[in-house]
């Protein structure tokens, strides 16, 4: 076999021969019009500057060349829960930690029951601080099993938490419906 050489019957595709040589792909330099051959007629028309003048302006030209991208756009449901998430989240970090300076030694009790506080409070804080950052991944990248992830796991601090629930309620609201908006 010779070097660069294209068989007949593949000359209609795009085929290039290995060398022991060179072992990247080369094409012998009379074939080069075979891989030209092989594309659309669209891809053909475009190499020539006849064609060019034949259509028109190059707009028509990029427009009938360019392939489709479809890109969607980030859900403002998420970006507002996101938004309410992180303010909330900062809240009641804060909050705990003031809380937790507050707690002397002079006073048993009220130590212990601030204890008591804010053990009951942490599996919340964990729970909706791993909604937060789902509900932000789902945002950043249009991932739709990240909104359901968040707003289930927004749900499950609800539950923890009964007396916070109206805090993380409009987030999981909004998880769900970008969830289902989102296909």
């Amino acid at each position: 076999m010779q070097k660069g050489y294209i068989p007949p019957e593949a000359k209609d595709q795009q085929v290039r021969v290995h060398t022991k040589r060179n072992q990247h792909s080369r094409v012998d330099e009379d074939n080069k019009s075979a891989m030209y051959q092989a594309q659309p007629p669209q891809y053909q028309q475009s190499f020539t500057n006849q064609s060019f003048q034949q259509q028109g302006s190059w707009q028509q030209q990029v427009n009938q060349v360019a392939i489709p991208i479809h890109v969607s756009k980030r859900s403002k449901l998420l970006f507002v829960s996101g938004l309410l998430g992180v303010a909330y989240a900062i809240y009641i970090i804060s909050y705990i930690f003031r809380t937790g300076n507050q707690i002397t030694s002079s006073d048993t009790a009220a130590a212990i029951g601030t204890s008591l506080g804010m053990m009951l409070i942490t599996p919340h804080l964990i729970f909706t601080c791993l909604a937060v950052l789902f509900n932000v991944i789902a945002w950043a990248m249009r991932l739709r099993w990240a909104s359901l992830v968040a707003g289930i796991l927004y749900s499950v601090a609800a539950i923890l938490m009964l007396i916070y629930a109206p805090f993380v309620a409009i987030q999981l609201i909004l998880c769900f419906v970008a969830y289902a908006k989102m296909k």
